[in-house]
């Protein structure tokens, strides 16, 4: 059962997961596929049906490498600005209620990392149609293949960090439970069941870790108390 309020004791490090956590990855496929038809004469169908079947397959996928297989030819800055002309305006839109509020929180009193498994140049450009909606840049975007756990394990060791003051939060159950074992030495990992996640559960319940359904019940910090 999700925590309604989860008050943490002051993370120095917080990392967030990047779709379903922080980027509402289906409402802004939606939109991808109207504007690639719009700018480019992609077929929003034949670009969907590729989608899905590299997400069954568990496949790194890169939507631009799609579209440059259809067309027959490789993208120029030219396309990449009138994609991103088409969707900026609904960047609003691609953002997980609660996200804006809890990544500035944590990155008031922490260090803040986004982390992304996926295709470096996809990963990017989805990113750069929040960041001003957002508010404030990550200390650190990285999109990588493999496991999380292994990045928050070198957070640790280039900060000389505890673990108990690194704060990690991801949609995937299968993502916290690979690093079950950094949360026995102290990792804050939390599972955050998202409405957009729930849409399109594929894994249960994570062994270990704490749960929200929202990230703004997340308490980053308690101010000190005054009299």
């Amino acid at each position: 059962m999700a925590t309604e309020i989860l008050t943490l004791d002051n993370p120095e490090y917080v990392v967030f997961d990047f779709d379903r956590t922080l980027f509402d990855v289906d409402a802004f496929w939606g939109k991808f596929l109207e504007v690639a038809d719009e700018e480019l004469g992609v077929d929003p169908l034949l670009l969907d049906t590729t989608h899905k079947a590299e997400r069954e397959a568990d496949e790194v996928y890169d939507a631009f490498e799609e579209i440059e297989e259809i067309l027959g030819r490789e993208l120029g800055n030219e396309d990449y600005s009138s994609i991103h002309n088409g969707l900026i305006s609904h960047a609003a839109d691609f953002i997980i209620e609660g996200s804006v509020e809890a990544f500035n929180n944590a990155h008031a009193t922490a260090k803040v990392f986004v982390l992304t498994v996926g295709n470096e140049r996809f990963q990017e450009f989805k990113f750069g149609l929040i960041e001003h909606v957002l508010g404030s840049q990550p200390d650190d975007f990285t999109c990588m293949e493999g496991s999380k756990a292994e990045y928050i394990d070198q957070i640790a060791k280039e900060f000389g960090a505890d673990f108990n003051k690194i704060a990690y939060i991801d949609d995937r159950s299968s993502h916290i439970d690979c690093a079950a074992d950094l949360v026995d030495k102290g990792l804050i990992a939390i599972w955050f069941d998202s409405p957009a996640a729930r849409k399109n559960r594929i894994e249960p319940q994570p062994e270990s870790g704490l749960q929200v359904s929202s990230l703004d019940n997340i308490i980053f910090f308690e101010e000190p108390f005054s009299v």
